[in-house]
């Protein structure tokens, strides 16, 4: 009999976390592991879990957000919703909980301890050392069974938060590399699409519009070397995923200044990455904040492409600095520039650590070693009783209400 597991996500939204959660989905042994998911309905999520044969709830998952005054509002849903979660796991026979970020595990903890069903708690994300985040990341391990942290940068961050090592397990993304993100030549279909020259050489840096993610530093190294590489053109993809237009109307204003509206090309969101990918000269990963992950190297490395890329949280754990990529400060223009300049001045040294890359990728970072080993946690714990939470001074059920809100999640 297969094993019925819970997936819970709390936006609907496909961002990095949910990409992954997709990845994952995609690839589980579908005879051995019952696949469930809830997620909110206002969004492509539950129809791409939908498309992949997962058993798809839409309810709305409380939301820690940034303001205190926001998170005030909120934090009475959070009772209503453990309660309707534990009816929920009952009613489905559900085995195992996998709650999909910090946010997931706040809110389906407590529930998931009640009707004692292990869970396992999916890190993507690192948060900055301030009050209220460490008593906050303490306060979602205490019921975790296992916590899952994408890269050694995140399981760090946690154990420096005081969480017990012993529920850590460092698991890294991964991609198919076999078919998705195979490494194709270009066509020109980029080109095409943007009326560029033949000759444009294409400089992309990918990801959700946010402030954290630094987009405006790129633009700035774009304008800094645009005058000595005529033929360099500068992809902005993404767009903002919260409903955030300040940012980037911010953006388009800061390419306009910088006289390179014609340069800089903002293409919105996009679904066809590997092709997209396979036409760029070179990546560009331009976080400012510590990225646990990012999704963006593990790509382009996939796709045989070098990287630029900030030497802040997991980033080094993708890239070998000088061999499959080059790493910078966050928020160095001038370095970031430079880096960028030197792969389009040596395309040779560029194509190595293109080749590099994909070689790093297949070793380390395929999504058949991804769910072998989330499928071997899974029967690890599966395999025993759940864990029994030592003693709390708060009641059951009342602990959500008093909580403050993290500082760095959406």
């Amino acid at each position: 009999m297969s094993v019925r597991i819970l997936y819970v996500n709390h936006v609907a939204q496909v961002s990095g976390a949910e990409t992954v959660l997709l990845n994952l989905l995609s690839s589980l042994d579908r005879a051995s592991y019952d696949r469930r998911a809830i997620c909110p309905a206002a969004g492509p999520l539950a129809a791409r879990l939908e498309e992949i044969g997962v058993q798809v709830t839409r309810h709305r998952v409380p939301l820690l957000r940034r303001s205190a005054r926001s998170a005030l509002r909120e934090l009475p849903r959070f009772p209503w919703f453990s309660r309707w979660l534990q009816a929920y796991l009952r009613d489905h026979d559900i085995d195992l909980l996998h709650a999909n970020s910090l946010t997931a595990q706040l809110a389906c903890s407590q529930a998931a301890w009640e009707c004692g069903v292990p869970s396992i708690w999916h890190m993507h994300s690192i948060l900055k050392r301030r009050w209220p985040n460490g008593w906050v990341l303490r306060r979602a391990a205490h019921n975790a069974d296992r916590i899952i942290c994408v890269s050694r940068a995140v399981a760090q961050a946690l154990a420096a938060a005081g969480i017990p090592a012993d529920k850590l397990a460092v698991i890294h993304n991964g991609l198919d590399l076999e078919q998705r993100f195979l490494p194709r030549a270009a066509t020109g279909f980029v080109h095409a699409q943007y009326a560029l020259p033949r000759e444009a050489q294409l400089v992309a840096t990918i990801g959700q519009l946010a402030p954290a993610k630094g987009q405006d530093v790129f633009i700035r190294a774009a304008a800094s070397i645009a005058d000595d590489h005529p033929q360099a053109v500068f992809l902005v993809v993404g767009a903002s995923l919260f409903g955030d237009r300040k940012w980037p109307a911010r953006l388009q204003r800061l390419a306009a200044a910088a006289g390179l509206r014609d340069r800089i090309i903002f293409t919105g969101a996009r679904d066809d990455i590997p092709s997209l990918l396979a036409e760029v000269q070179i990546a560009v990963h331009a976080s400012v904040a510590a990225d646990s992950l990012p999704t963006v190297l593990l790509e382009a490395g996939a796709m045989a492409k070098p990287a630029v890329a900030t030497q802040s949280g997991g980033a080094a754990e993708i890239i070998e600095d000088g061999r499959s990529g080059l790493l910078v400060p966050p928020g160095d223009v001038e370095a970031m520039a430079a880096a960028i300049e030197c792969l389009l001045d040596h395309p040779a040294r560029a194509q190595a650590m293109g080749e590099a890359a994909r070689r790093r990728m297949v070793a380390g970072f395929s999504i058949e070693e991804d769910v072998r080993r989330v499928q071997a946690l899974y029967d690890d714990l599966l395999g025993r009783a759940p864990s029994v939470p030592a003693p709390r001074a708060a009641t059951p059920g009342d602990a959500p209400a008093i909580m403050p809100p993290p500082r760095d999640e959406q």
